[in-house]
C-alpha cells in the first residue's frame, strides 16, 4: 500500500477551511513541519487504523457537508494554483464554481 505523505507544503490538501480535526490512518505519513502547522491551527490529530474517509461520516451531518464542501473547495484552489500555476482569481473562482455546479447536477 502506497503511503501519503503529508507535509506543511501540502497540509491544506487534507484540511477544510476552519477544520478543529484531522483524521490520520495507516496510510499516511505525517511529517514534523505538518504537526507544526497543526498545532499552530489548533487542529487535534485523531489517529485511527480504519481509513480516515470510513470515520468521517460518523460526524453530524449538516457540519460533514459543509466542511465536504469547504474541503473540495480549498482542492480545487490547491490543484489550479499549485498544479497548473492558475493565479488569476476570476478564473479559479469561475472554475471552482462549474465544478460545484457539475456535482450538485451529478
Amino acid at each position: 500500500m502506497k503511503k501519503k505523505l503529508i507535509s506543511a507544503d501540502n497540509i491544506s490538501d487534507f484540511l477544510g477551511a476552519g477544520a478543529k480535526e484531522i483524521y490520520v490512518d495507516s496510510s499516511m505519513i505525517l511529517t514534523s513541519g505538518a504537526k507544526d502547522v497543526l498545532r499552530e491551527k489548533k487542529v487535534k490529530i485523531l489517529y485511527s487504523k480504519q481509513p480516515a474517509a470510513d470515520i468521517a461520516p460518523g460526524r453530524n451531518a449538516q457540519t460533514c457537508k459543509s466542511q465536504d464542501l469547504k474541503t473540495v473547495v480549498t482542492k480545487i484552489v490547491s490543484i489550479l494554483r499549485n498544479d497548473f500555476q492558475v493565479t488569476d482569481s476570476n478564473t479559479v473562482e469561475n472554475v471552482t464554481q462549474k465544478v460545484l455546479c457539475s456535482l450538485k447536477r451529478g
